[in-house]
């Protein structure tokens, strides 16, 4: 008995007498008109013992339509019901009750509801009933009942076994270790119930079985039953799942089936994975079945590197994790792939750096031990306020309610009302434009409690139109104009002009930090000094503080999926290495910053690696994480490339940027934006210009436009002036053409006035370029 053996639970669920208690109670309503329905039913089900299990299931369907559509009373009954049968029967009556149910069906005979067997032709009364859940409560117990009971229960089954289609069903499924019964308890009933999923012995049986259960649900609610047969059936179950995956299942759908896929131990079902290791649904099984199967993954990874990013780079922090492996899969492999191997395994010939060439951050890291508090310069005068307020100057408040906004006097969309909107909102269902237009138009009485619950995700240009939400909910929107400060001070720190309070106080003396450590401290003090020397004196306390101490209450955790042996090592200017354990601190900092807040130990590490080396190191990181699934609270893996990232960088986000909206990822492409600008290279910002032109959507051109005009503005620069530098010049000359010096011969290449490329030679057009000849200079002509 394969199936009760590997599966049978310690012990038998206990009889619970709080659900038995609610079954009698509820059913004593419903008992007076469910005798009649019995009482008016044909023989067998009139003439049955009320305590027979034909009897009480013939009552249990009767109670069911008794409670036509009262949902909770059906639901109370369909829970508590076994539990009930389980206290005033044995488990084999039980298991009668519940095949018996399932050969029953009802139907309106003249204005009587009757109870019948059902018979060939009857699938359609059958599926009106709901009788499922009668078989799936009693299945633990039967997997855990003892040997002399179980054997009593597959007598009883053996009797439905050869009955009605779905009697048949209930006996393959409560006596799973009966294969013999599978393929009979399979045929006859269409649609089958989504139980069915967890009868089949082969793998032709569950693919057979696709087209007959509702889809819906199979990766859903049906889920357990397929993870049932599957762990049963083994490799022979992948087809089933492939053909799943190929029926466009939902995020969360694609995940359990991927899920399943990685603990099959076959080479096909992870080259499958492999094969899908760019649909972020299946970041998470790809780790796993990639750790369980480590070698035959090299080998598949290795001859997939060439033409796949994500590959490449999965191939490279497998060889990381596991150099022998590694090592001993290259000698069995063709030549190009055990190159791409061998490439990665010769990152690992520098010795771990001396704790003399690493920066003090890395060697005792501040947040390892225990932070000490420096005594802080207090200036005479009222005490900081406990609470954050509003302290608008005369007519600021007016003035900021009334900025223009594209969305004022607008609409909900078509269809939706304003509470529909809001709900949509706070589901994260909508974008940029709809939030300004629900928090500058919907009704006070309908924003003002839900402000509290929003999170303003998407900030791109919240200091314009955010004020105008300030001014309008006053108090009620301080704790998201605080956020949004918080989170972007670059651009949203303005939004903090009317705002007063400890918290706005605190926030701006790491704001003071950081701008005393790129305009220069003695500016700062500058402006300070008109303050008095009681500001002066606080400033320098401010100041004085190592900002590598100012560390957040809690720290971050790293993250499940963060391999850090799988990372590229860190070169010191030495050319020797972090040690490994001090790989996740160097995580830490990048966990610790945003583009718009950064750590100072980003700048030590700027300071102690080579920028190349840390591009890679953050490409690699960022690779994990997309390989994770995006996962939302490890938004700053996309930040880090801003700050660490270089041209190869924008290679690889620039076409995910592009893809990301229509996969669902509208607002991780949103957010990618600012990361090109913070990059901002040539190479990035003329990616931005291209997103800005051609990308698909909409809302995201929008966005990038904005951005590019943004950085103009900040370059003393007209938009169009700024995509004029950001075209590439190809080495044109000022005219769009240039020379190419064959040495005796030179030829001029350009364009004409409809852009067409030319040759020419003495001011002659030629019909192309020559190869070089034997009188040519031939360095020169080469370099030509």
């Amino acid at each position: 008995m394969p199936d009760r053996d590997r599966h049978r639970p310690a012990s038998a669920p206990r009889i619970r007498q709080e659900d038995v208690d609610t079954a009698q109670e509820t059913i004593s309503s419903l008992m007076p008109r469910a005798r009649r329905m019995v009482a008016a039913s044909p023989s067998p089900v009139r003439d049955a013992d009320p305590a027979s299990p034909l009897g009480v299931a013939a009552m249990t369907l009767a109670m069911l339509s008794a409670a036509r559509a009262d949902w909770t009373t059906r639901g109370k009954l369909q829970q508590t019901l076994p539990q009930l049968w389980l206290a005033q029967m044995s488990l084999p009556p039980a298991v009668s009750c519940a095949a018996g149910l399932a050969g029953l069906c009802r139907e309106e005979d003249v204005e009587q509801m009757i109870v019948r067997p059902a018979g060939t032709g009857d699938g359609s009364q059958v599926r009106a009933v709901s009788w499922t859940w009668a078989a799936e409560a009693l299945r633990t117990p039967v997997a855990a009942c003892e040997d002399a009971t179980h054997e009593q229960v597959i007598e009883v089954l053996t009797s439905y076994a050869s009955a009605e289609p779905l009697q048949r069903l209930v006996a393959a499924y409560l006596a799973p270790e009966r294969g013999d019964w599978a393929q009979a308890a399979l045929e006859g009933a269409d649609p089958l119930p989504v139980m069915a999923l967890a009868v089949p012995h082969t793998g032709d049986q569950l693919l057979g079985l696709l087209d007959r259960v509702p889809s819906y649900s199979v990766g859903g609610t049906g889920f357990t039953n397929l993870v049932t047969a599957v762990d049963r059936i083994g490799a022979d179950a992948l087809p089933t799942l492939k053909a799943l995956l190929d029926d466009d299942p939902d995020a969360a759908e694609a995940r359990n089936y991927y899920s399943l896929i990685a603990e099959l131990p076959s080479d096909e079902a992870l080259d499958l994975l492999i094969d899908h290791i760019d649909d972020p649904r299946a970041g998470a099984s790809v780790l796993t079945a990639t750790d369980r199967r480590p070698g035959p993954a090299l080998d598949l990874l290795a001859r997939r590197a060439s033409a796949n990013q994500a590959c490449a780079a999965l191939l490279a922090a497998r060889v990381r994790s596991d150099r022998d492996l590694a090592s001993d899969v290259a000698d069995r492999l063709p030549a190009g792939a055990a190159a791409r191997i061998r490439e990665v395994l010769a990152e690992g010939d520098h010795p771990d750096a001396d704790p003399s060439q690493l920066p003090a951050l890395l060697v005792s890291p501040p947040w390892a031990g225990k932070r000490s508090r420096k005594a802080q310069t207090v200036i005479e005068g009222p005490a900081a306020p406990d609470d954050t307020h509003l302290d608008w100057l005369p007519g600021e408040q007016q003035e900021w309610l009334t900025l223009p906004n594209y969305r004022r006097g607008d609409n909900p969309p078509p269809g939706l009302s304003w509470q529909q909107l809001a709900d949509q909102v706070l589901a994260g269902e909508r974008v940029w434009g709809h939030l300004q237009l629900l928090l500058i138009n919907a009704p006070d009485d309908l924003l003002r409690p839900l402000l509290g619950r929003m999170t303003i995700r998407d900030l791109w240009q919240a200091q314009d139109w955010m004020r105008i939400v300030l001014a309008r909910f006053a108090d009620d929107a301080l704790p998201i104009v605080l956020d949004a400060a918080r989170r972007q001070p670059s651009t949203c720190s303005s939004l903090l002009m009317p705002v007063g309070g400890a918290p706005v106080a605190a926030m701006m003396a790491g704001w003071l930090r950081r701008i005393a450590a790129q305009a220069g401290r003695p500016r700062v003090e500058q402006a300070a000094s008109a303050f008095g020397p009681g500001v002066a004196a606080a400033l320098a306390t401010v100041l004085d503080a190592d900002p590598l101490e100012a560390l957040p209450a809690r720290m971050p955790k790293p993250p499940a999926w963060l391999n850090p042996a799988a990372l590229p090592r860190l070169l010191t200017r030495a050319d020797s290495a972090v040690p490994s354990p001090m790989v996740p601190d160097v995580v830490t900092v990048l966990a610790l910053s945003s583009l718009d807040d950064r750590y100072a130990g980003v700048q030590v590490l700027r300071e102690s690696f080579d920028a190349g080396i840390l591009a890679a190191f953050a490409r690699a990181l960022f690779e994990q994480w997309r390989i994770a699934g995006f996962p939302s609270k490890q938004g700053w893996v996309l930040d880090a490339q801003g700050f660490l990232g270089d041209d190869e960088t924008v290679r690889m986000l620039s076409p995910l940027i592009r893809a990301w909206p229509k996969a669902g990822g509208y607002r991780r492409a949103v957010n990618a934006l600012p990361v090109l600008a913070a990059i901002g290279t040539d190479t990035a910002l003329m990616h931005l210009h291209r997103i800005s032109l051609k990308v698909p959507s909409k809302p995201l051109r929008a966005q990038a436009v904005a951005l590019i005009d943004q950085i103009a503005e900040e370059r003393g620069l007209t938009s169009e002036e700024l995509a004029d530098r950001l075209v590439p010049d190809l080495d044109l000359d000022a005219d769009g053409s240039r020379v190419l010096n064959y040495g005796p011969r030179q030829f001029t290449v350009g364009f004409d006035e409809t852009l067409r490329p030319f040759v020419s030679q003495d001011g002659v057009r030629r019909k192309a370029l020559p190869k070089p000849g034997a009188k040519d200079d031939a360095e020169l002509a080469k370099a030509s």
